[in-house]
């Protein structure tokens, strides 16, 4: 089967010349899906999306309704609690965590691509410049009002609670 294979003699340029033209829609079909920054990014995009919501913010916000907290608070021995000092309730911590995550999600949002790529693989990703600026816009200027603000996140000074040590 091998040599046979090697035996084989090469095609002329008319043959070549004719599959090409019998293979051209599928070969631009084919390079266009393989054109960089295209179905690549909308792959990973829609991986590190579902991470973050099934592994991060989903179990947060339950965490959050449950426990009053999550693995990493209990882990170091830390409690939401109202600006009086008394322990917070689970719905204000639950509230908490759902603002917490809404720029997160409006990111996402505005991250989406203008076209259904992640339903069907075979059309590019299109991103708006627009919607890509407002998204890292939304994400960036959280974490800097946050960050102005002192100690406590954007989140604790809408719902009135703070994180301290036990």
């Amino acid at each position: 089967m091998i040599a046979s294979a090697c035996s084989a003699k090469r095609p002329s340029k008319v043959e070549v010349n004719d599959g090409l033209k019998l293979l051209a829609d599928e070969i631009q079909l084919k390079g266009k899906i393989l054109t960089p920054n295209t179905f690549p990014i909308g792959f990973i995009l829609s991986i590190a999306i579902n991470v973050w919501i099934f592994y991060t913010a989903f179990p947060a916000i339950v965490a959050g309704l449950l426990f009053r907290g999550g693995l990493v608070l209990h882990g170091f021995e830390s409690v939401i609690v109202k600006m009086d000092g008394t322990p917070a309730g689970r719905f204000r911590i639950f509230v908490r965590a759902c603002l917490a995550f809404i720029p997160g999600i409006i990111g996402i949002i505005c991250l989406m691509p203008t076209s259904p790529v992640f339903a069907n693989a075979a059309r590019p990703i299109e991103f708006s410049p627009i919607s890509i600026t407002l998204g890292v816009t939304v994400a960036i200027g959280t974490a800097i009002i946050s960050n102005c603000f002192g100690v406590r996140t954007l989140a604790d000074r809408i719902v009135g609670t703070a994180v301290v040590s036990r």
